[in-house]
């Protein structure tokens, strides 16, 4: 398991860094550029896109990317997210769309 760790660039840097030290023994942890984040808005792809290119420029190897925000909290033991994902090899949870679309209607 590793872990990206995005900390909103809104954040104060003795905060940033502070958590940088309490992280700085575990070897899968590791924080990545960080990028200032509004609701709704570009920034929060962005801290995700970085993320996928530390996996790339790094040669990390996953089957499997999870994606967790502030506000995320998993609603199931460690074990059952294990076990869920070991039998869905090749597939993907992510609903994408091409727009404009019908059902989607912006800001």
């Amino acid at each position: 398991v590793q872990f990206l760790i995005h900390v909103d660039k809104k954040v104060p840097n003795d905060y940033f860094t502070g958590a940088q030290r309490a992280f700085q023994s575990y070897e899968n942890c590791t924080f990545i550029k960080r990028e200032s984040v509004h609701w709704g808005g570009w920034g929060l792809t962005q801290a995700m896109l970085n993320g996928i290119h530390y996996i790339e420029d790094h040669d990390v190897t996953c089957d499997f990317l999870i994606y967790l925000s502030g506000q995320d909290y998993p609603l199931k033991s460690n074990e059952d997210i294990h076990n869920f994902f070991k039998n869905k090899q090749d597939k993907q949870f992510m609903e994408y769309f091409s727009l404009p679309s019908e059902g989607w209607t912006g800001r």
